[in-house]
């Protein structure tokens, strides 16, 4: 835009190395990326002719309107550092007395950007659309139309002729291309599972339908035959519910009867309540001892049959668990040879010289005159009969009566002891009183300690007293 003056564009400088030596200086070349770097002067712009760009700093405004809609007064309009600060002004000024006062007439504030509002805080309401009430339906309520019901579709009629179908043109594809896909897959590994294979195959039968061109696939639909359809499987038909069978379980025939003849035969009944439940389990003991019975009708089985219905008669007894064998213990004869010969056993032979001979009985006391002709056999001990339930239960009987007369006996030992007179509570008034002096003199101890632990100990426990006393 400014050209140099012609002396300096022809201006010659002499070199310091050569003295005679002129060298005209080389002239700058001006590209078009060069010329978007010179900034022009002030004054150059201001005289260009062109109106100046106003920057978008110059263009933000906040006003305050009225209830109608008019400016009534602007409040900034001088924002250097753009968008950002003008945001940040116009939330001061909204929550601020500005804001209040707009708001109380009806007006609100706006943040403008070249004359557009931006941000505003008058408040839109969204319209809504008002759904019909049943009043203004006059009343009643839209129906609703019902649900078109499932049809079930009849069984079409069984003439036993196979159903066909056309074949789709890319199964018949499939099915006439398939040897030679399958051979190729074979070829290129043989050692291929089959699972893998099969994928292989129907991978290779997609890729070459879908190389196809349309013409092709429509001759393959067209060529496609017929097909058997496979019928359809019947609905498993819904199972009639069985009847319940009778329990196996006896019942007696007169139970009052029963109990009549029991009572008169000497049986007894014993309840016992189990521990943590409601329930009571009942027993009934046979007068001539023996297994007690769980049940009245375990009673008639066992003693009178006349009773039981024809059901409880013919229900199968419980078969006895056969006794196991107890293995007798292998003699451990053998351990200390296994121990020093370690795995090498011992000869036949071996075992003949190292087993003890057979005792004879001594001939002079086959001889002897005076010996007894037979010695008295030594009476055998048997155990004893074991102790009926009635027995049993005497002896718990008698052992329950000791232990109560223990405890009566101990109870009357304590009553007879001495009793502490009573001194209306003057000795625990005292100890109150003794616990309350250390309890202040270790408090006062903490208050005046140079630890501020203690002290602090010591304000917290002031401070909780009152609620400690109120409750």
């Amino acid at each position: 835009l400014t050209r140099p003056p012609p002396e300096s564009r022809h201006a010659f400088k002499t070199l310091p190395s050569s003295p005679h030596r002129v060298v005209r200086p080389r002239r700058a070349v001006v590209t078009a990326q060069s010329r978007r770097r010179v900034k022009p002067p002030d004054s150059l712009h201001l005289n260009s002719g062109r109106p100046p760009t106003a920057s978008m700093a110059d263009k933000i405004e906040i006003v305050r309107l009225d209830a109608e809609g008019n400016v009534k007064e602007t409040l900034h309009d001088d924002f250097p550092a753009g968008w950002s600060a003008a945001r940040t002004e116009f939330g001061k000024l909204r929550h601020g007395e500005h804001g209040t006062a707009a708001a109380a007439e009806g007006g609100c504030l706006e943040l403008r950007v070249g004359g557009v509002s931006k941000m505003s805080t008058k408040a839109v309401e969204k319209e809504r659309k008002k759904r019909p009430s049943t009043k203004e339906a006059g009343g009643e309520k839209p129906k609703k139309k019902p649900a078109a019901k499932k049809t079930e579709d009849a069984p079409a009629e069984d003439d036993g002729e196979p159903k066909m179908k056309k074949q789709t043109g890319y199964m018949y594809h499939n099915a006439q291309n398939r040897d030679s896909a399958k051979a190729e897959i074979e070829a290129e590994n043989p050692d291929m599972p089959a699972k893998e294979k099969n994928q292989a195959i129907m991978k290779k039968l997609a890729d070459m339908w879908g190389k196809l061109d349309d013409a092709a696939k429509q001759k393959w639909k067209d060529d496609a035959p017929m097909v058997a359809v496979k019928p359809k499987k019947a609905k498993k038909e819904k199972k009639e519910p069985s009847e319940k069978r009778q329990s196996t379980g006896g019942k007696v025939t007169d139970k009052k009867a029963l109990e009549e003849r029991m009572a008169a035969d000497g049986w007894t009944k014993e309840e016992k309540k189990r521990e943590g439940s409601d329930h009571v389990d009942k027993y009934w003991l046979d007068p001539k001892g023996g297994k007690k019975c769980r049940s009245i009708v375990e009673v008639a089985r066992k003693a009178y049959p006349e009773f039981l219905s024809e059901a409880a008669k013919a229900a199968p007894t419980k078969k006895k668990p056969a006794a196991q064998k107890k293995k007798k213990p292998e003699p451990q004869a053998g351990a200390l040879d296994d121990y020093y010969l370690g795995s090498k056993k011992k000869d036949a032979d071996a075992e003949m010289e190292e087993a003890p001979a057979a005792e004879e009985p001594a001939a002079e006391d086959a001889m002897d005159e005076d010996a007894p002709a037979e010695e008295e056999a030594e009476p055998m001990e048997t155990d004893a009969p074991a102790a009926s339930h009635a027995e049993r239960a005497l002896e718990a009987e008698k052992e329950d009566a000791a232990k109560r007369a223990a405890a009566l006996a101990e109870d009357k030992a304590k009553a007879d002891e001495p009793q502490i007179e009573d001194d209306g509570g003057a000795a625990a008034a005292a100890a109150t009183a003794d616990h309350r002096a250390a309890e202040a003199a270790w408090d006062a101890k903490e208050r005046e300690s140079d630890d501020p632990r203690a002290r602090e100990a010591w304000a917290y426990r002031a401070k909780a007293k009152p609620m400690v006393d109120a409750v």
